[in-house]
């Protein structure tokens, strides 16, 4: 009795609903932020890429570290003390800091640069402070890769959010939902739920579904809103602070947290994402509803966690195919499994460097790291690079998103399997994951007229062993039978009459590029690799794993000439 009491309780407070716009006036109002100096210091930081060199140099002496500390632990652990580890890893720092000697000449305060910063608040293409994974030696970093430049000209035109501070609240909403799920296959789970359970006391616990809500708040005097990025409903106040919460099958939920925690701990998680960083903080922004004038407020993404009581753990929500028809998927090559780790370590450390990077050039500190290193001695400058370098690698060793991203470690069902590679490749870019989706087009295939309907790229998993074969659409979640044919030669126009036409070929190729810039991981999927393929309690088989993809092409029955 006194179970069902507290549920009810429960499940009364989450149902109060806070004030908000209507929804059909909602989807048609628009956001404005103002070029506040948080914003348009990113977006300076964005451009503060370091060189192929640097990079270079921080990934050795960080190796080099990792090396000391699984080698020689001291009786409390793994050496970790910059002054112990200086004298050890002495030539690599001096490599770090003679590709940054700039930043210790004596009466230096500032990085040199041969052109100011020219770019104005909200132009910046927030993708450019990504790492360069497709030519690391290349002699002007600086400048976009090919194919990046343009990219969004082949793309809708709401893809670029962060660029245009000008919104409505629809296209927003989607693009920060994207950010956030970019962040881990843990926070993506999260958002779309999982299987827990909750309790306020620890003595009973309720089973159900935990879900990461994302609001958007924005206060008016007006009209204030919150927004469910997910929904796109009103959002319920979620779980107390200090409810119990055990998550199933996540890296979240080896222990017992409190909502608290569990949400500190993903925030600080997603406060790395610089896009991210202004949005969980807040800032003025200006809301014009339909029928009303402008209204100034306060805009800030929100989390919380809310909980939906189901009968039993044993109902899963996520299982889209029975069990007993997909088989479970083990990496064997051992040559393949090591450049497959390598490459996601490397390329994350890369991303953490960067992340460094911007941080120490951050203008919206009274004095940034870069500043205080320009007037240090060769010594404290030395020391502060060891002491970064650990630092790395202690961001290395917590990162839900380096745990996310070495699922070739594991052994998964294909469909868990199939989950963590569309969150992969989703992540790469918001314009990748519009076209896993699907967008709407005009298409022009060879003997045929223009067709308008929805073009999506299609992305299977094909297994195959001597015995059988199975063919997974990653998108769908489904088992499916071939890949769509479109003609290769066929082109695509988007938008309105007067927007670009492009080859379908140029069009996968820039999607690849992107895919190749942000998880190259993922290109080690296209070409066969061994696995060991299991079915329910059968013994397992030697067979073959392939990533193929496609676009397909669903016509929506409006026809028109060219």
């Amino acid at each position: 009795m006194a179970e069902t009491t507290e549920m009810q309780a429960m499940q009364a407070m989450q149902a109060k609903t806070p004030q908000c716009l209507d929804q059909q006036l909602l989807g048609q109002s628009v956001l404005k932020w103002h070029p506040s100096r948080l914003l348009s210091g990113w977006s300076e930081m964005s451009q503060a890429l370091p060189s192929s060199e640097y990079l270079s140099a921080m990934h050795g002496l960080i190796k080099r570290i990792a090396q000391l500390q699984s080698t020689h632990e001291q009786p409390h652990g793994p050496i970790d003390d910059p002054e112990i580890l200086l004298p050890l890893v002495l030539p690599e720092a001096q490599a770090v800091l003679q590709q940054s000697p700039h930043l210790f000449e004596p009466g230096k305060t500032e990085p040199d640069k041969t052109e100011p910063d020219k770019a104005e608040p909200g132009k910046t293409e927030p993708d450019k402070a990504e790492p360069d994974k497709a030519e690391p030696d290349k002699t002007e970093p600086d400048k976009t890769e090919p194919g990046k430049a343009d990219l969004n000209g082949s793309f809708p035109p709401q893809a670029a959010c962060w660029k245009h501070p000008v919104q409505p609240i629809r296209n927003l909403a989607a693009w920060l939902l994207w950010r956030l799920a970019q962040d881990s296959h843990e926070t993506m789970q999260l958002l779309e739920g999982i299987a827990a359970q909750i309790s306020t006391d620890r003595q009973i616990w309720h089973s159900g579904i935990v879900r990461l809500v994302a609001c958007l708040e924005v206060q008016t005097a007006q009209t204030p809103f919150s927004l469910d990025l997910v929904t796109l409903q009103a959002n319920s106040p979620g779980l107390p602070s200090d409810c119990f919460v055990q998550i199933q099958a996540s890296l979240l939920g080896q222990q017992t947290l409190t909502v608290k925690a569990l949400l500190q701990r993903l925030a600080s998680q997603l406060i790395t994402t610089a896009p991210l960083q202004p949005f969980l903080a807040g800032f003025p922004v200006d809301l014009l509803v339909p029928q009303h004038a402008w209204q100034s407020g306060h805009l800030r993404v929100r989390l919380e966690l809310a909980f939906i009581p189901t009968p039993s753990l044993n109902l899963d929500l996520t299982a889209y195919e029975p069990t007993d028809s997909l088989p479970t998927v083990k990496f064997t090559d051992p040559m393949w499994l090591e450049r497959h780790i390598t490459t996601v370590v490397e390329d994350q450390l890369t991303q953490v460097l960067l992340q460094q990077k911007k941080e120490a050039v951050d203008p919206t500190r009274d004095q940034t790291t870069e500043q205080a290193l320009g007037t240090a001695s060769r010594e404290d400058a030395l020391m502060t690079i060891v002491r970064q370098s650990c630092a790395a690698i202690d961001e290395l060793q917590r990162s839900l998103t380096l745990a996310s991203r070495t699922f070739a470690q594991q052994v998964l069902p294909l469909d868990a399997l199939a989950l963590r590679v569309l969150w992969g490749i989703n992540r790469t870019a918001y314009q990748v994951m519009q076209w896993l989706s699907g967008v709407q087009v005009r298409l022009l295939q060879p003997q045929q007229g223009w067709t308008t309907g929805t073009l999506r790229l299609a992305i299977h998993l094909v297994i195959r062993t001597p015995e059988q074969a199975w063919r997974f659409d990653v998108v769908q979640r489904c088992l499916t039978s071939a890949l769509p044919a479109v003609a290769e030669d066929a082109i695509v126009q988007l938008g309105n009459e007067g927007f670009q036409l492009l080859p379908l070929s140029d069009l996968a190729t820039e999607i690849w590029q992107q895919v190749s810039q942000t998880t190259p991981e993922m290109l080690l999927l296209c070409s066969e690799t061994e696995v060991n393929v299991t079915i329910a309690a059968s013994p397992g088989q030697l067979g073959v794993l392939q990533l193929q993809t496609a676009f397909e092409f669903t016509a929506s029955g409006n026809f028109s000439e060219a």
